[in-house]
């Protein structure tokens, strides 16, 4: 079973080859990326899937930097794959497959401009730590293929691999764990304007009882807005509540 999900793994989609004379054009769509990551301090990574091998990094990785040789247990063009939790790398290659199916039925323009994220545990030094792994497509190949792909990393505020979407201008979807494939996102976890405003107050690091005042609300009535919105991302504090709004696009 090992052996099956190892080549999974490292399963690549491409159909048509590429050239050496396309590779040329590497370089400057790196030294972007290298002048991005010096601007936000992210955590990127492009993998190569016609080659199936990581083609660049930036000179930092968001816990992976922090592993020792034992750690890494599996072979994988993406280092956080290595890391990953069983239970968990059976549901991102479950999804995995879906995704790449589900896109097949995006027109050219959709295929290259959408992002898709999920959650995963991975496992570093003996401890567990859950990241959110955001993905965009960087180059396809004439016929629709993925080649390039672009990762992002940061940490998650979920304890385990529960939401997986795919989202970009006017269309979002979520993996459907029953019927194992991706369906329109649920709208009821769209937000209100008054959560929105929370939202923007906390971003502020203003306190309940300063929402309140700002705006104009009573401390009880922000107190049951914000129980509502936390039960509506399933999440336990203001501080994860932002991390999923902006992970999620929301």
């Amino acid at each position: 079973m090992e052996a099956n999900k190892q080549e999974l793994m490292l399963k690549s989609n491409i159909s048509e080859s590429v050239s050496k004379d396309e590779y040329l054009y590497m370089n400057l769509l790196f030294e972007t990326l290298d002048a991005t990551a010096r601007l936000t301090n992210a955590s990127m990574l492009v993998v190569d899937f016609a080659q199936n091998k990581m083609v660049y990094k930036t000179k930092k990785l968001l816990f992976v930097d922090d592993a020792i040789p034992s750690d890494f247990r599996r072979d994988s063009p993406n280092p956080y794959w290595a890391l990953i939790h069983e239970e968990d790398l059976s549901i991102l290659l479950e999804t995995r497959e879906a995704y790449l199916n589900f896109v097949k039925t995006f027109d050219q323009k959709h295929k290259l401009e959408h992002t898709y994220i999920i959650d995963y545990r991975i496992k570093l030094c003996g401890r567990d730590y859950t990241i959110a792994q955001k993905f965009t497509p960087l180059m396809l190949r004439p016929n629709g293929d993925l080649w390039l792909g672009l990762f992002l990393f940061t940490s998650s505020t979920h304890k385990k691999c529960e939401h997986i979407a795919i989202f970009g201008n006017n269309f979002r979807y979520t993996y459907d764990f029953e019927k194992k494939t991706f369906v329109s996102f649920d709208e009821r976890m769209n937000l209100s304007q008054f959560e929105k405003d929370m939202l923007l107050c906390a971003a502020k690091g203003m306190t309940t009882e300063q929402m309140a005042e700002h705006l104009c609300r009573s401390i009880n009535t922000i107190k049951t807005h914000k129980c509502r919105l936390f039960n509506k991302l399933h999440v336990g504090s203001m501080r994860e509540a932002l991390t999923f709004v902006q992970n999620y696009d929301l």
